[in-house]
């Protein structure tokens, strides 16, 4: 497959989309395109004329190029390996080439349609039992099944399904309710928590949860300071087990919170048993929770219903997430037999049918731009980072990537009930002046993201221009954007946080966790945030809480260094045979609570009346 990509780079880099065109080059010129030495570019060339992909006349004489001829269209080789591959089964491999740069239209065509015969509700019948499967395709790779590693929402929903925490949180109540842990007493400081286990809880390998599983889980990121959660571990300074089904949890300072941390996705409960995987590099997606892993890499996630899940068994029985690029045109008639669209605010989606049925939210959470405190540049100056923040037209910008307005300007974490309106901050004459005020001399800083930024930051780009900002767009794969090197590297970062259902938490972990605000932002803001944060965890009132969260905000938002630019609108849609279906806050929805209303057709009689 390496040599098809390789011609696929030769043919939209040479060719003008006609074959058997003689092209003038040189071994240079080849080596560049492919990106590998002249040794290994004849060797290439060798492999594709036996594939009879090519003619390769080599130039006789110094100064004379020579001539490449390109047999047979990148296209139709692409098709023609993608059907070898789907027949066995390498869907990865499939995945890997449909998502290639400027690959055409013939290659999405062929992808498009095999989903129609893959993608929607399926009802099998093995072994006497009726299996009811839902295949379905999202827009963004599967970056992590590891809870503490996770930060991006599809893997936190699937997170979700596959491993459960202490305890759980309701945010319409504000209250904290029992799950893995039954019971639990605090002392009075708020310091030492006790929590009592239930009984017959077993992984999905067939162990039996117990308290050494919890303090394997709650230790094993403490000084990872690589991790998005890593400040949530290291609020425990001591763990002790004094009973298979009972431990005592020892926090460093009073935190009255603490119950509402041990619910988070972070915080789920892996076995200890994989403590040697996860130093070896072999750790396993191995949990407690209502469904199990069949398989995933990340284009794909096989979840199955766990049978002997402590509350019971989910009635949707496999769960088969595609991680599907958006430009892949998807027909009509495909998407009504999926039964299930999503969209996180990069486009609209338009029910297939009249009959379908749609949720939509505003998400809880925001896309933002960071400035890297930590590095010198122009935006160390005040006014430039208030220049930038009056030279984006966040309605615009909403207008540009999703359409129909699925996006809304965004003033704080938080969207507000009157939001969704004209951007007020936008304003291009006062950017300028401020930009005089800076003492701006042109300077290009660098903003990294990822793809499913890009069309955001392609407009923040021209925005910029416009006011005499320059602004180079790295574009990083997401396994990339939050390395501790990359973050350095960076002058803007954009990128979006969506909250948990507990808002609070969400809040602070926004600039708490190493991999997110807090790594661009100054030791000064810093410090300030910090002293609300442990006002925070110590305050024992929801008010106080409040005000402290809105008071952090309000710092954020005045200093610059953190520009909010956009809530987006998260939506589904799906056929009414779906029943349960609730969006939560992270814009997905809970698989445990789906079912499929089965159909009535020639239904089996066993008792009648009449038959008597």
């Amino acid at each position: 497959m390496q040599l098809l990509i390789q011609y696929h780079q030769l043919y939209v880099n040479l060719s003008s989309d006609s074959v058997k065109e003689e092209i003038p080059v040189t071994l240079e010129q080849l080596a560049n395109v492919l990106y590998c030495s002249l040794r290994n570019v004849r060797f290439i060339l060798k492999k594709m004329e036996h594939a009879g992909w090519i003619c390769w006349t080599a130039g006789r004489g110094r100064g004379n190029r020579s001539q490449l001829t390109l047999l047979v269209s990148a296209d139709e080789l692409i098709v023609r390996e993608m059907k070898s591959l789907l027949a066995r089964g390498n869907i990865k491999a499939a995945m890997e080439l449909i998502r290639l740069p400027d690959v055409g239209e013939a290659a999405k065509a062929y992808f498009a349609g095999w989903m129609t015969d893959h993608f929607g509700y399926e009802e099998l019948h093995e072994d006497g039992k009726k299996l009811d499967i839902l295949r379905f395709p999202v827009p963004r790779k599967i970056t992590t099944l590891n809870p503490v590693e996770v930060q991006y929402a599809i893997d936190q929903s699937l997170v979700n399904h596959i491993f459960d925490t202490l305890v759980r949180y309701d945010p319409q109540k504000r209250t904290v309710l029992p799950h893995i842990a039954y019971h639990w007493e605090v002392n009075e400081e708020r310091t030492l928590w006790t929590l009592y286990l239930r009984k017959g809880i077993r992984f999905h390998s067939g162990k039996e949860l117990q308290a050494r599983d919890v303090a394997y889980s709650l230790s094993r990121s403490k000084h990872r300071f690589d991790l998005p959660s890593s400040w949530l571990f290291n609020l425990i300074c001591e763990l002790r087990i004094f009973d298979p089904y009972a431990l005592q949890i020892q926090l460093r300072s009073p935190n009255y919170l603490f119950l509402r941390f041990l619910a988070s996705s972070e915080m789920a409960i892996v076995p200890e048993a994989e403590r040697g995987g996860e130093e070896a590099g072999t750790w396993k997606p191995i949990g407690t929770g209502p469904y199990r892993v069949k398989h995933y890499d990340e284009y794909n996630c096989v979840l199955e219903a766990f049978p002997d899940y402590f509350l019971g068994r989910s009635q949707l029985d496999r769960i088969d997430i595609w991680a599907v690029p958006e430009e892949i045109s998807i027909s009509e008639q495909t998407k009504k037999e999926m039964h299930l669209l999503v969209s996180h605010g990069n486009r609209n989606i338009i029910p297939p049918s009249a009959d379908w049925k749609a949720e939509s939210r505003l998400e809880t959470g925001c896309n933002l731009l960071t400035f890297n405190m930590k590095k010198p540049g122009p935006h160390q100056h005040p006014c430039f980072r208030q220049a930038v923040h009056h030279a984006i037209d966040r309605d615009g910008m909403a207008a540009y990537i999703g359409g129909e307005r699925p996006a809304f300007p965004a003033q704080g974490f938080l969207a507000q009930a009157e939001e969704g309106g004209e951007d007020p901050a936008f304003d291009r004459e006062l950017a300028k002046v401020l930009l005089r005020s800076a003492d701006y001399k042109g300077e290009t800083l660098q903003l990294h993201l990822t793809a499913w930024h890009e069309p955001s930051g392609r407009w923040l780009q021209r925005q910029c221009a416009e006011a005499g900002i320059q602004i180079e767009i790295v574009v990083l794969p997401v396994a990339e954007m939050f390395r501790s090197d990359r973050l350095r590297e960076a002058d803007l970062s954009l990128f979006g946080i969506v909250a948990w259902e507990d808002i609070d938490l969400s809040f602070l972990d926004m600039y708490q966790s190493p991999s997110s605000i807090r790594a661009h932002l100054s030791e000064p803001l810093m410090r300030k945030l910090d002293r609300l944060a442990d006002k925070i965890l110590q305050e024992p009132e929801h008010s106080g809480r409040v005000r402290n969260i809105q008071r952090i905000e309000s710092l954020i938002r005045d200093s610059h260094e953190v520009l909010f630019l956009l809530h987006r609108t998260q939506q589904i849609m799906f056929n009414p045979m779906m029943r349960g279906v609730r969006l939560n806050p992270n814009g997905w929805i809970d698989f445990t609570k789906v079912w499929f209303q089965p159909g009535m057709k020639e239904p089996w009689i066993y008792y009648s009346e009449e038959s008597q």
